[in-house]
């Protein structure tokens, strides 16, 4: 849907029936820090996030790449969908949990690519691997770029050679993997 202006835009929103706000958690509710681990929501974004769900015309969504379990903790919200690691697994306003995928089919695999992607950035500065359970995240936001291009390039001769299904994916965006 296009508009034309904002006013058309305006008009649109407060005549809906339903509208739906997807959200990230990492670079939008919160600026990115340098690991995962160190940043936690402000009291004002959560105060946000209640007062939109309290909406009845609105449906809240935060998606994120982080563990549902994780963002439950940061997201002490009722009445939101979450949903982690990238959609894979979903915590709805009912409570609800949807898992999208197997673990026990995709831990084993991640367990066996873990330790040669922590030996490709071993010594190396700038680059950062996160377990998410569910997933591997290289985040190579503060490494030299020609540097990560290398070990992006590394990262793919492994699964190439350890990929063994169609149901695994590289997902690659500028320095992150």
């Amino acid at each position: 849907m296009k508009f034309s202006s904002e006013n058309e835009l305006n008009t649109w929103v407060s005549t809906a029936e339903r509208l739906w706000v997807f959200l990230d958690y990492d670079g939008t509710l919160l600026p990115f820090t340098r690991t995962p681990d160190v940043i936690s929501p402000h009291p004002k974004v959560i105060d946000l996030i209640k007062r939109l769900a309290a909406k009845s015309r609105l449906r809240v969504a935060i998606v994120s790449g982080r563990r549902l379990r994780d963002l439950q903790t940061l997201l002490p919200v009722e009445g939101i969908y979450i949903a982690g690691t990238y959609g894979i697994e979903i915590q709805t306003p009912d409570m609800d949990r949807i898992q999208r995928a197997d673990y026990g089919l995709i831990r084993p695999y991640l367990e066996r690519l873990k330790p040669h992607w922590e030996e490709i950035i071993d010594d190396r500065k700038g680059f950062f691997l996160e377990d998410k359970g569910w997933a591997l995240a290289l985040h190579a936001r503060f490494a030299r770029q020609k540097e990560a291009k290398l070990v992006i390039s590394s990262i793919q001769h492994t699964l190439d050679q350890d990929l063994i299904t169609d149901e695994y994916r590289l997902i690659k965006h500028n320095k992150f993997v």
